[in-house]
């Protein structure tokens, strides 16, 4: 059987976590209103609508990796703040390594949202300009 208060409160969960995202994440905001800038010219511009659905699924999987990029700095940073190192004779080596470790795991997630957001721009150019 279906639990649908379970189902409901999912929807409430998956609210909150785009309000924090908006609420907190510039770079967010800004390809949200990038993203409704690119569709209202579209729709100004007759672009079919298969280009419509095309565009608009890259530039929500540009904003679903700029959510993934948050849960991996949101993440990365209550581990680097919260996670004891343990005794340790070296303990700078061992902070060095994690944070290293850290920053690659942030870089690696913003390069993600980077690649996602450039090829959408292309695409989007490219049907603009009818190429």
């Amino acid at each position: 059987m279906i639990d649908f208060e379970k189902f409901f409160k999912s929807f409430h969960h998956a609210g909150r976590g785009l309000f924090y995202a908006l609420k907190n994440e510039q770079n967010f905001r800004l390809e949200v209103f990038g993203v409704i800038a690119i569709l209202i010219l579209m729709f100004y511009y007759n672009v079919s609508w298969i280009k419509i659905i095309l565009v608009s699924f890259l530039l929500l999987l540009a904003l679903v990796l700029e959510i993934i990029n948050t849960i991996f700095e949101e993440m990365t940073d209550f581990l680097s703040k919260n996670h004891r190192l343990g005794d340790y004779s070296d303990l700078i080596s061992v902070s060095a390594i994690k944070d290293n470790k850290i920053k690659n795991v942030k870089d690696l997630a913003a390069a993600a949202v980077f690649l996602a957001g450039i090829f959408s721009l292309f695409i989007a150019i490219v049907i603009f300009l009818k190429i």
